[in-house]
């Protein structure tokens, strides 16, 4: 199954061709990807491709409620961003990007165990930064 929607309303057809190139680096930058949504930060969808069963609308809220959840730690250990999340698990992985302040960049992953285990997010979050680049620029000119 795949399935794949620009839902930003307002968005030209140009810029809206323009997102799904660029959203479809992400599966270059992230090898495994089988979930990519980018939200505003009240969780509306902006865009979303999946090649799994996945609840996309269930999906946002969970980035949401994460990332409100991060600030709050930020908050308590004083730092001010969070830029990056993310979650392992035993095959998965799952990043949440801060793109802008009020866009995310949400990822989900599939891969072998043992490259989880030696995943280093730190290459993660360089390879997708060029990606998340585009996307300002394309969202920058959308409005």
């Amino acid at each position: 199954m795949s399935s794949c929607c620009c839902l930003s309303s307002g968005v030209t057809p140009t810029v809206q061709q323009q997102l799904e190139k660029t959203m479809g680096k992400t599966k270059e930058a992230l090898p495994g990807t089988d979930v990519v949504v980018l939200l505003k930060g009240d969780g509306s969808m902006i865009y979303q491709h999946t090649t799994a069963d996945v609840n996309a609308s269930e999906a946002a809220s969970v980035v949401v409620g994460l990332r409100r959840a991060a600030r709050q730690l930020g908050d308590t250990l004083g730092q001010s961003r969070c830029p990056a999340i993310h979650v392992k698990g035993g095959s998965t992985v799952f990043s949440c990007f801060e793109v802008e302040n009020d866009l995310v960049l949400a990822v989900f992953r599939r891969m072998d165990e043992a490259l989880v285990d030696q995943l280093d997010t730190t290459e993660s979050d360089a390879a997708i930064n060029p990606v998340m680049e585009e996307i300002r620029v394309l969202m920058q000119a959308a409005v």
